[in-house]
């Protein structure tokens, strides 16, 4: 397959959505994408019970086409070993930095890809590589909780329906269109998380994995429920009414807690979760403080202007602000003098209407 990406190698560590679209749409420009995953349960989660075909689930497929995969166990020392061959010919790698495997391969680090001269390594996982909470998992839902996406809402009553349904909706409508008659049937679209409630209030939390379910079992004091079979593993929760018999356990324990200990546990145990800020909380949030997520700029009319940094950090260029949005017309003079207008012929256009 030729494209702009043709002859670039990629090794894709990632799962669920955010690295795995990035990877295929690399893969849809023509690039090799050979995609790691665990050997033990399902691999990627999204393969999990679904919409599916033949034990491809619609979710799956929308995220990973056009790629090689393989399976692995990166705990054992061959395992390893493969993978680092892997990244020895790679040009670009996704991981999952919170993975613990993968922090014992340290394969998304300065150590392995640098090494490369023409290497290129990515994360997504952490809120940044310098994490107040350093090692603390991230997922989308927690990002929206503590940015203040949620808080935003103007009717708690009702939920909201979360940017993850642009990829449900066409896994839904496969189920009626590109699969036939023997794919298994999938679930009732709806609002993709909820907000747990608590003793004294309400936080979020997201876990996708067994090993991040098993966590919040041990953080809500029941390290049991994951020798129960109905529980064990995500495939196992989706039979029968087991998830909603989870579900309600779950929210049981959540509620003997206050958010603050709620939190802790969390934390504690590595599941990922976030606390419901508000806008004004957002702005004095330790870690939107520690990483200078915010920049401030004196703009010519508005005075300061407080925004976003850039999102992508690149270590040996890293990006900055350089200017606040201009007024109409701010750089005229600049802009033609570097095309050799004298300041004589700017004036004659701004004078007959050509320049504003």
């Amino acid at each position: 397959m030729s494209g702009p990406f043709d002859g670039i190698k990629i090794l894709d560590l990632s799962q669920v959505v955010s690295g795995p679209l990035a990877t295929m749409l690399m893969a849809d420009q023509g690039a090799e994408v050979t995609k790691i995953e665990p050997i033990h349960g399902s691999g990627d989660v999204t393969r999990l019970p679904s919409f599916a075909k033949g034990g491809l689930s619609a979710f799956y497929m929308n995220n990973n086409r056009g790629k090689r995969a393989i399976s692995l166990d990166l705990t054992q020392e061959e395992g390893r070993k493969i993978a680092l061959e892997l990244a020895a010919r790679i040009r670009s790698g996704r991981s999952e930095a919170a993975d613990r495997a993968v922090d014992d391969l340290r394969i998304d680090g300065e150590d392995r890809f640098v090494s490369e001269p023409d290497s290129i390594a990515g994360a997504r996982s952490k809120v940044l590589d310098e994490d107040v909470d350093l090692g603390r998992p991230v997922f989308d839902p927690i990002i929206q909780a503590v940015t203040g996406a949620i808080s935003r809402q103007i009717n708690p009553e009702v939920p909201m329906l979360d940017s993850f349904l642009y990829f449900f909706w066409p896994d839904g409508m496969m189920d009626k269109t590109m699969l036939d008659e023997d794919a298994s049937p999938g679930f009732l679209l709806s609002t993709i998380y909820s907000l747990t409630e608590t003793a004294d209030g309400k936080m979020i939390y997201f876990v996708a994995s067994d090993r991040q379910r098993h966590n919040l079992f041990k953080a809500l004091g029941h390290p049991e429920w994951k020798e129960d079979p109905r529980f064990a593993t995500m495939a196992a929760s989706t039979q029968g009414d087991n998830l909603e018999q989870l579900g309600a356990l779950i929210a049981k324990a959540f509620l003997e807690l206050s958010t603050k200990e709620a939190m802790q546990r969390m934390l504690d145990n590595d599941v990922p979760c976030g606390a419901i800020l508000d806008a004004d909380q957002v702005l004095v949030d330790p870690q939107v403080v520690h990483n200078e997520s915010l920049v401030t700029w004196q703009h010519p009319t508005a005075g300061n202007v407080r925004q976003p940094r850039p999102a992508a950090r690149f270590s040996a260029t890293p990006a900055e602000v350089a200017r606040s949005a201009p007024v109409l017309g701010q750089h005229n003079d600049e802009v033609l003098a570097e095309l050799g207008r004298s300041q004589d012929e700017i004036a004659r256009l701004r004078k007959e209407g050509i320049l504003g």
